[in-house]
């Protein structure tokens, strides 16, 4: 590769001031690397008086975070050790706001809210330790850029130069027999049976290449995924040599494996060749709201990985046999509606100013359908808060519609929350029991089943089994339902004695209001719920009249559950 003359030019002068920071740093390090000093990376110290080192240790691996990437720890923009600093090529465009952090946001490696105190330099920041609900740093990027990281003890260094660093885990496969490497997922003739596969069912695999490969192997893991992804990790459950048979001109592996228990698994191919090994795996295709990588179908050969967790495995679903989907929705078509922007069938239960509020603040009422939201800081005339904004909708609009919903070929209907809630989009419930005054009431939420049922759409709703508003009756932290009942935190203070105290996660020895309770990820308007607290889990689905069970009875015939991975497995199965 190029080197950089890190002694004439002006980034050189930077690098050296980098490596000298790093090398005051503490001994943190990462354990995804080691010392790579015959690396065609490490050219980037040739002919300097810079001097390279191991990858630090104890620093799990980092990557950037953020909008360009959904806030996801994916292994494309994983940071990678060389020689004195981390280096992550990337190829964005314009302004992007990110964090720097690992898999799980452990405050001890996440960095975001710049230092202002550090000397201005074009393209480069120093980034101060990140705090839950903290401020993102923002850069402007254009095109194609390499990204070096410097960490020292109270803030990392991060600087934004042309694209000069060489990425190991993207050097290209040359060896034509491993580049015939081929094997489809989606093809009967490569992966069969296609799809989830009951268990004790046996599942067939493939591979074709040009004659030349020694040996193939079939790797099967079994993978873990908890919370948001803050963990996902794969164990080995298997290696399976594959056996040769001849194909026209190719040679084919083959294997196979019954799975014991339901799981998801990954699969990937070790191929030898000439004495080398290589890996077949997964494509680089970005999934939606996943670290994860690959689509299926056709795969792609890669050199060996440094480590087994950068390998994007095939993925096979194996389940239960004597688990039943209801009938019905294998072939429902679903009609998806955000009930305060779909339609206002009533005026009369619409939002008032002066009449509701937003926690402490008032609301603001949109007179016009077709205005847009209001988007606090962009000068369209609103007030400071966001989610605050009201239109009309109602179930009664719903209601309405329901001809036009079912000429259009859906059978069922999913609504976002519509139970009382504070915001616009009430996933901070504030009730459980009661339609949002604005959307109707709960007769008419019978009325909206029973009519769409008429026309053979049935009716889900969604809610928030992870946490609920802290506007609400069960936490109300503003003093809104007071006369009702006495929240968890009710007028900004712990009460050790409310009837919902074990329902959340509190703390009294902190003297911060925003820190005497968990809010979900950070946000302290969605107090998250203990969810092992018996007296939750009687509320959510164990009374006979719990939510679970209050809605269906009133006509909904199922339901979707918001956040999913923050609710252990063992609620879901209870």
């Amino acid at each position: 590769m190029k080197s950089l003359n890190l002694k004439t030019s002006a980034v050189g002068a930077f690098l050296a001031l980098c490596a000298s920071v790093f090398a005051q740093s503490s001994t943190q390090s990462t354990p995804q690397s080691t010392p790579q000093s015959t690396s065609p990376i490490s050219n980037l110290a040739q002919g300097t008086n810079v001097t390279c080192q191991a990858a630090p240790s104890q620093v799990p691996p980092l990557f950037l975070r953020g909008g360009m990437n959904g806030w996801t720890a994916q292994d494309d923009f994983e940071f990678v050790w060389d020689c004195n600093a981390f280096y992550l090529n990337v190829n964005l465009q314009g302004e992007h706001e990110f964090k720097l952090a690992d898999a799980k946001w452990q405050a001890g490696s996440s960095w975001a809210m710049p230092d202002r105190q550090w000397p201005n330099a074009a393209n480069t920041m120093a980034l101060l330790p990140d705090k839950p609900g903290g401020p993102a740093a923002k850069l402007t990027f254009s095109g194609a850029h390499t990204l070096r990281l410097s960490l020292k003890a109270s803030h990392a260094l991060l600087e934004l130069l042309p694209q000069t660093f060489v990425d190991p885990r993207q050097v290209a496969v040359t060896n034509p027999i491993a580049q015939s490497l081929h094997h489809d997922s989606r093809d009967l003739r490569y992966r069969k049976p296609f799809g989830a596969v009951p268990q004790h069912q046996a599942v067939q695999w493939s591979l074709k290449a040009l004659p030349g490969v020694e040996r193939a192997t079939l790797v099967l893991d079994v993978r873990n995924l908890e919370g948001n992804q803050e963990i996902l990790t794969y164990r080995n459950l298997k290696r399976i040599d594959m056996q040769r048979t001849q194909l026209q001109g190719h040679e084919l592996f083959k294997a196979s494996h019954r799975f014991k228990d339901k799981a998801i698994y990954g699969y990937w191919f070790e191929v030898l060749i000439g004495g080398v090994k290589y890996v077949y795996h997964n494509n680089p295709e970005p999934i939606y709201w996943t670290q994860e990588k690959g689509s299926g179908g056709v795969g792609q050969v890669s050199a060996p990985m440094e480590h087994e967790r950068r390998l994007r495995r095939f993925r096979v679903t194996v389940y239960d046999p004597a688990f039943k989907v209801p009938t019905w929705t294998q072939d429902a078509v679903y009609y998806f509606i955000f009930p305060e922007r779909y339609r206002n069938g009533n005026v009369a239960n619409d939002p008032q100013v002066g009449q509701r509020k937003y926690q402490s603040h008032n609301i603001e009422v949109h007179s016009r359908w077709l205005d847009k939201p209001y988007k606090p800081g962009t000068g369209d005339g609103s007030d400071a808060h966001y989610n605050n904004d009201f239109f009309g909708g109602d179930l009664e609009g719903i209601i309405q519609k329901l001809d036009e919903i079912r000429d259009l070929g859906a059978n069922a209907i999913y609504m976002t929350p519509v139970f009382k809630a504070a915001s616009n989009h009430k996933y901070d419930t504030a009730d459980f029991h009661e339609i949002d005054p604005a959307f109707g009431s709960n007769a008419d939420f019978t009325r909206l089943t029973q009519e769409a049922a008429k026309r053979g759409i049935r009716v889900i709703p969604d809610a928030s089994l992870n946490h609920v508003g802290a506007d609400s009756r069960y936490f109300d932290r503003f003093g809104n339902f007071q006369l009702q009942d006495k929240g968890a935190f009710a007028n900004n203070r712990i009460q050790a004695d409310s009837p919902y105290a074990s329902w959340f996660t509190l703390d009294a020895t902190q003297t911060d209001p925003d820190k005497q309770f968990k809010g979900w990820v950070g946000v302290s308007d969605l107090p998250e719920l203990n969810k092992n607290s018996p007296g939750w889990r009687r509320f959510a689905y164990g009374d006979k009249d719990s939510v679970t069970r209050k809605w269906l009875q009133m006509g909904a015939s199922g339901w979707r559950m918001d956040v999913a991975p923050w609710v252990p497995d063992d609620f879901w199965r209870e």
